[in-house]
């Protein structure tokens, strides 16, 4: 062996060397100064919410209380029915009423309002008789669990009308396999073919992205190492969007996967002559920058989601200019300390918005 080779050698087994000792150093130091605990994925803690390990999560039949999510935010019953949708109980048979099947997350199930004053309630009430609604709404719910919610039970129900809401953060639940804590199926197109992943869905996994999660190596490094999870904390931490979510894509594959799942949505609902729509629901911050700039067009994504729906030939309810003339009155149509939410009066201009648009639907279906 010549001396270069010999050195060479030498050098690396002593950088590895080093290389191991600083970072068994600093896993101590970071176990003394500071600890990290082990984040399991878990349901949302409510108590009218469960496991489920196609959807993530579901309402849980038959739970009752009083829901006080923050003190700005208005106390409110809820009552969860024995076939799992917060609403009256009603026969999978149909009558002679229009059925309508509206798919959401907390905004289509009621966050902060009382049953009576969720838009879908309203609109029951507005058509004297005409409708009967179903509301299936889930708190925390993407685009991706209100798919699967509608081929898996939705559809069951034979609505003529689905009416899928889209709230401003679903796009990001759309891209995560972890949201607000809780893990949750998530799809990826793989070609031209949407591939749920995550699934089933574990009730408790760690804090890590699908792939990283199934590696027995990362996983053991997630359980025994303090110094890995700090590392795996502070990227979380730089997540624009929250911390207790697992991000799968960025924005651009997100929006491709929104769009083939509301288009395959739209799809199901045609085989079974169905009407299908999509109802937007913008931030509250979003539409104050509207308001405070006249002219500006609506930020966010929603803009692009529409002309991509439309350009399938898919139906597309926006409501902003009916909710910024509410705004410009001084109505309070998102809480003051949550403008992803409706306040009841912001219900009641939904439901106002839409009852012509969905009779002039229900006529050419």
């Amino acid at each position: 062996m010549n001396s270069s080779l010999r050195a060479y050698i030498v050098n690396t087994l002593i950088f590895s060397a080093s290389l191991v000792i600083g970072l068994v150093l600093a896993e101590i130091l970071t176990r003394v100064a500071k600890p990290q605990p082990v984040y399991l994925t878990e349901a949302p803690g409510i108590f009218f919410i469960r496991h489920d390990p196609l959807l993530g999560w579901t309402n849980r039949p038959g739970a009752a209380g009083v829901y006080a999510p923050a003190p700005a935010i208005p106390r409110t019953t809820v009552r969860i029915n024995s076939q799992g949708y917060r609403g009256a109980l009603l026969p999978k048979e149909r009558s002679s009423r229009s059925r309508l099947l509206f798919l959401g997350d907390s905004n289509t199930f009621g966050f902060g309002v009382e049953e009576r004053e969720r838009f879908s309630d309203l609109l029951e009430k507005m058509s004297a008789g005409r409708y009967e609604q179903v509301n299936l709404g889930v708190f925390g719910y993407g685009t991706d669990q209100e798919a699967l919610q509608l081929e898996s039970s939705g559809i069951e129900w034979r609505p003529d009308q689905v009416i899928l809401a889209v709230s401003a953060g679903d796009l990001t639940d759309s891209m995560s396999s972890v949201n607000g804590g809780a893990s949750k199926p998530y799809f990826r197109l793989i070609g031209d073919r949407l591939m749920v992943q995550n699934a089933p869905v574990p009730e408790r996994m760690p804090y890590l992205r699908s792939t990283a999660a199934t590696s027995l190596v990362k996983r053991w490094f997630y359980q025994h190492s303090h110094l890995y999870r700090l590392v795996i904390t502070r990227r979380m931490a730089a997540n624009f969007y929250m911390a207790d979510s697992v991000m799968e894509m960025n924005e651009k594959e997100g929006l491709q996967v929104m769009t083939t799942l509301i288009r395959g949505m739209r799809d199901l609902c045609s085989e079974r002559n169905t009407w299908f729509s999509v109802l937007l629901i913008p931030h509250g911050v979003w539409l104050k920058g509207m308001h405070d700039n006249p002219g500006t067009p609506m930020p966010g994504y929603f803009g692009i989601l529409k002309r991509l729906l439309e350009a399938e030939g898919i139906t597309v309810f926006d409501p902003a200019d009916a909710l910024l003339a509410e705004i410009a009155g001084g109505a309070d149509v998102f809480f003051a300390n949550d403008p992803v939410h409706l306040t009841a009066q912001g219900n009641a201009v939904i439901a106002k918005f839409l009852q012509p648009l969905l009779s002039a639907g229900a006529s050419v279906k």
